[in-house]
């Protein structure tokens, strides 16, 4: 009897030694799996903030070459109005040298002096013009980059137009990226593993791990290339 107790007591005690293993190891799989799901989450959210710095910097430089544009535009106005000046200053001069010799033709010198303050004024008005356009440019310029001194003297028409004028702009800058990256050897969506997978009918293409992410075909929503967003009817494998 004593033996059989005994034997019972071990049985029951490593019974409970299985159930507190079992327990453990339900325990350490939940950890792993938590673990390698939040290291996939890293992953994408990486790989987005990726995308989207990238985006931005695309921006930044397309404003920049614009502001150095303007910038040239500006100086070149400078440039011409100095020219301007400088040519209205010698001719000025010059009909006053000509005005000291010649005193005995004064009426004559009289109407050559109206004719130089003519050309004054065309200069004067010249000046004025460039002025003008370089306030617009100044003006349109900061309207494109946004400062709200500017934005708050416009309409909501006004508005409007500058809105879609800068969606136009950023969707030739994203069309043009798009082209970039199709016409390299990289997938254009993880911008990392080679294109080996191409999308029928459109024709772009993708790695293979960009194209196993995307929805299947047929089923809510339907599969489409995240490139053009034409419907995809099959894909094909390359090597």
């Amino acid at each position: 009897k004593r033996a059989a107790a005994k034997v019972s007591q071990e049985k029951k005690v490593a019974q409970e030694k299985t159930q507190e293993t079992a327990v453990v190891e339900c325990a350490a799989a939940e950890r792993v799996a938590l673990a390698e799901a939040a290291a996939r989450e890293a992953v994408e959210r990486e790989a987005a903030a990726r995308e989207a710095a990238e985006r931005a910097a695309e921006r930044e430089a397309a404003m920049r070459r614009e502001a150095e544009a303007s910038e040239q535009r500006w100086k070149r106005s400078e440039e011409e109005c100095a020219r301007a000046r400088d040519e209205l200053a010698q001719s000025v001069t010059s009909l006053e040298t000509h005005r000291q010799q010649l005193l005995e033709e004064r009426e004559s010198l009289r109407q050559q002096l109206a004719q130089w303050q003519e050309s004054c004024c065309s200069a004067a008005a010249g000046r004025h013009q460039c002025e003008q356009r370089l306030a617009d440019s100044e003006r349109l310029l900061a309207r494109w980059r946004g400062e709200p001194s500017a934005l708050e003297l416009l309409d909501a028409e006004s508005l409007d137009q500058l809105e879609r004028d800068v969606q136009g702009v950023l969707q030739r800058i994203h069309q043009r990226r798009v082209t970039a990256l199709e016409e390299e050897h990289s997938c254009p969506i993880c911008m990392v593993a080679s294109k080996d997978t191409v999308l029928v009918p459109c024709g772009h293409m993708l790695c293979s791990a960009c194209q196993a992410r995307l929805p299947a075909a047929g089923t809510p929503p339907h599969q489409r290339c995240p490139v053009c967003q034409q419907a995809v009817e099959r894909h094909l494998r390359t090597y």
